[in-house]
Order: structure tokens, then sequence, then C-alpha cells
């Protein structure tokens, strides 16, 4: 993905960049948030021999069948180029997941936010975008009018696109994937449901400071007893939703070490004071990006994926202050070990 903005509810030419004045950029934090995600990969190992390349990768994300779409006039005609690019534009969701790995040219996908807003992405050759079934989106080629692109699946689809309206609105699809954006999330430690369980998960980095000092604001005036509070903060690689894993293997292995520690912490100190944190990092935004909001945290400052980070609440420190202000901090490793974590 190459760039991605918000752009007009309405728009004169589908092909223009249509950003807004001033521009809003869009995030792959807000993609994940409605389970749109990215990966890249090098366009030079990108093979022309389509299924010399695609069957090993196939294999590698567990789909079963693969075609290739050329949109492009001179290989379609101008008539069928036009009926295509005007179907293509109109809103609607697909019943199964849409995988889409672009092999040529460069086009947009058009999502909509959890706000029901526009967010433009564009691609080019080596990005591979997975929509999940249910959102509604819609897409169109660059001015240049030229997109080839390998599309996988699992199993047969139906790729029948159904225009949003009333009947779009009742699919199945729909409806779970209106309820897949709304649940809690699940983390290495349970359910996040925030003060129910002591679980919480924050997806946006930018968004991540303001949530986290309502949190440890809550916990500084409400935390009584002789028991410290103890917070785990795990820094760790999102899982790619091609493979079902984490991107970082080091991070997949920590897992369930810092789930165990957790548990012995909440033995120890008790479920009611020990608080678990789970940030997630996007490959795209992290990786090769030295400002990367959380390497530049004053707090987090993190070096590398996997990072866990074990404070205790200060007792003297008003709750007006930021969330890391409020923490002393006990332990900091990028190889996390339970009895390490868990004598913290």
């Amino acid at each position: 993905m190459s760039d991605c903005w918000y752009i007009p509810e309405k728009v004169e030419d589908p092909r223009a960049e249509n950003r807004l004045t001033p521009n809003v950029p869009g995030s792959y934090e807000k993609l994940a948030e409605v389970n749109v995600f990215y990966k890249r990969y090098d366009p030079n190992e990108i093979s022309d021999d389509v299924e010399a390349f695609i069957t090993p990768f196939l294999k590698h994300i567990n789909y079963q069948h693969f075609d290739v779409v050329n949109l492009n006039p001179s290989v379609l005609g101008e008539e069928k180029f036009d009926s295509l690019a005007s179907q293509h534009f109109e809103e609607h969701l697909h019943e199964d997941d849409e995988v889409r790995l672009v092999i040529g040219g460069t086009g947009y996908f058009d999502i909509r936010s959890k706000e029901d807003k526009w967010i433009r992405v564009l691609v080019g050759p080596g990005d591979a975008v997975v929509v999940p079934a249910g959102i509604y989106h819609r897409f169109t080629t660059t001015p240049e009018k030229n997109i080839r692109t390998v599309r996988l699946f699992k199993t047969n689809p139906r790729w029948l696109a159904v225009p949003r309206g009333p009947k779009a609105k009742e699919t199945e699809a729909r409806k779970q994937f209106l309820k897949n954006i709304s649940s809690p999330r699940e983390t290495v430690c349970g359910t996040a449901n925030a003060y129910d369980n002591n679980v919480f998960t924050f997806r946006f980095p930018l968004e991540m400071d303001n949530e986290l000092n309502k949190v440890m604001a809550h916990y500084a005036t409400t935390h009584k007893g002789d028991q410290p509070l103890v917070a785990i903060v795990f820094v760790m690689g999102s899982v790619d939703p091609l493979t079902g894993k984490s991107w970082c293997p080091p991070c997949a292995e920590a897992k369930p070490v810092v789930n165990q520690a957790v548990d012995r912490l909440r033995h120890k100190y008790g479920a009611g004071n020990t608080l678990y944190i789970e940030l997630p990092v996007e490959r795209p935004a992290y990786l090769g990006n030295p400002s990367f909001f959380y390497r530049k945290h004053p707090f987090l400052q993190i070096q590398s994926v996997p990072t866990v980070i074990v404070s205790h609440l200060k007792r003297s420190t008003a709750p007006t202050s930021p969330w890391y202000e409020l923490l002393e901090e006990k332990l900091r490793t990028l190889e996390p070990e339970v009895n390490a974590i868990a004598s913290s």
C-alpha cells in the first residue's frame, strides 16, 4: 500500500486521488479496525509465470485456488472495460473474503471505515489486500486504466456483488462483519473486557496515550489495600490474517510465556491488582520506520518486538499525570521469561 487517505462522500472523477482539503491520511490501524489487512511483497519476487509463483504462496496461506484478473481497455476493449469499471465502483459487499495480490498496474480500493467514511487505498505491484466478507467497499483503477491482480480463495467463492441497501444489510455476511468489529477483542490473556477483568488492548498508537490516561487515572483513584497494582505491557506483532499467525515469530513464541507469567502474577497479587495491556503492532507501520510512535514514546521506547514491561502503580503521584508517570518500571525485556516476569 503506497498510501491511504480519506476522500469525500461524492467524487466527480473516480480515478482522481480525491483527497480532502486539507489532506486527512488514513492508517494501517484504521483499516485493521474493520479487519482489512495489507501485506507488501517485493515486486521483483513476483514471477511472470503466475502459476509457478502463486502455487507455493497458496500453500503457505492455506488457500486452494486463484484466478488472474486484467482490467485494461487494451485487453478487454473499451466497452467491456467501462462496463466493468462502472460495476466495480458501485458500493457493494461480498459474502466471501476478497484477497487480491497486485502483480501489475495500480488501482484504488475504497473502504468504509468503522465510522462509515471512505478511506482510499492505493495499491500497486507487490501489494496484497484482504477485504473481509460483509464490508462495504468499491474499486477503480488509477488514470492509467491498468491493473492486473491475482484473486485468491479457499473454496469456490460466491463472487456476486451485493449493492449497498436493504438486501445487503440482511445478508449473514454483513451481520457477522458488524458483530466481528464490535465484539471485544481477544488478547493473549483473554477477552479485553476492560475494567471487568483488567485486560485492555489498544490498536491505534496515536490514541493510546489518551486511553491509558483514563485507565490509569481510574486505578490511581480506586486502588486500595496493601498489595501493589502491577501493570504488564506487552508490545507484539499483530496477527497476519493470511496465515493466522503473528508476522513476528518471536512474538508468537512469547505469547504462552506472557500468558503463564500474567497468570502467576494474578495468583501472587490478586486478579484485581493485575492489569494487562496488549499493544499490537501492524507490520507495515512498524518495519523500517524509525519514527514509529512506540519507538519515540517517552515510556515505551521500544527497540524491537516483542517487548514486555512490568511496572507497579505509584501511590503518591497525582492521577492527573500522564499514565506512564503513574508507573514505576520494574522489568523491561525483549526475551520474556516466566520467572523473571512473575517475580517483578
